[in-house]
């Protein structure tokens, strides 16, 4: 944040980190000092302009599941940005140019299987819980199968088999509309392709038709570590 001139914004989160108790007050109102660092603070930079499911205000509305926490409209690799910080090498073995970083996703989205209640990704999420990644700016969950004996273990597991932002055949979704989304899997509201932000701080176009292959090579996923991208990259 001190880098993208939000300063203001940093000093009373990062004093609140060390915090650990003092969630609740009597009446059931939250009064972390993170939690009142956070909300109410719409952060332009995480907004991009054509997700069409971002809140005037940049704020989820009161009817939401997280009212009042600032919307974004990217998410973060977890694969690469794992709790348990790696070095770079062993973070990307594919290689900073070959790995993705950040994507695009709406802040709302239908949580699957449920189509009536489209649920909200706030960049001030740090610690998903089963079932609630989709708040979470991340992306790439692993499966609960993958979670067993490493450090996703305990609060940070990833949720439920599924969850796997590798869904299915699926890479990401090019414009879908909310009716359709899936927010298993990130969004773009670009036409044909979608913006990603690489390891070596550059950005690229992704195309709607890329392999799953190809994107789960980018994407870091274990099993291809090392694997060559293909021609659709």
């Amino acid at each position: 944040m001190p880098y993208i001139e939000l300063d203001n914004l940093f000093r009373p989160i990062r004093a609140a980190a060390s915090v650990t108790t003092g969630t609740l007050d009597g009446a059931g109102v939250n009064t972390h000092p993170y939690y009142l660092a956070t909300t109410r603070q719409s952060v332009k930079i995480a907004i991009c302009p054509s997700d069409f499911t971002v809140p005037a205000n940049g704020l989820v509305a009161s009817g939401g599941l997280v009212p009042g926490m600032g919307v974004i409209s990217y998410a973060a690799n977890v694969r690469v940005l794992p709790p348990i910080p790696k070095s770079i090498t062993a973070a990307m073995p594919n290689g900073t140019s070959n790995t993705i970083l950040y994507v695009e996703r709406y802040t709302a989205c239908h949580r699957a299987p449920y189509t009536n209640r489209p649920y909200q990704t706030y960049w001030a999420y740090v610690q998903p819980m089963p079932s609630d990644e989709m708040a979470c700016a991340g992306f790439n969950w692993p499966s609960a199968q993958e979670l067993r004996g490493t450090q996703w273990d305990g609060s940070y597991n990833g949720g439920v088999p599924g969850t796997n932002t590798l869904h299915g055949t699926l890479t990401f979704q090019v414009q879908p509309t909310l009716d359709d989304c899936i927010n298993l899997v990130p969004q773009t509201a670009h036409p044909g392709a979608m913006q990603v932000g690489l390891g070596d701080a550059s950005v690229r176009s992704v195309s709607g038709n890329i392999s799953l292959r190809t994107w789960r090579i980018a994407s870091n996923d274990p099993p291809l570590a090392g694997q060559v991208l293909g021609s659709d990259w």
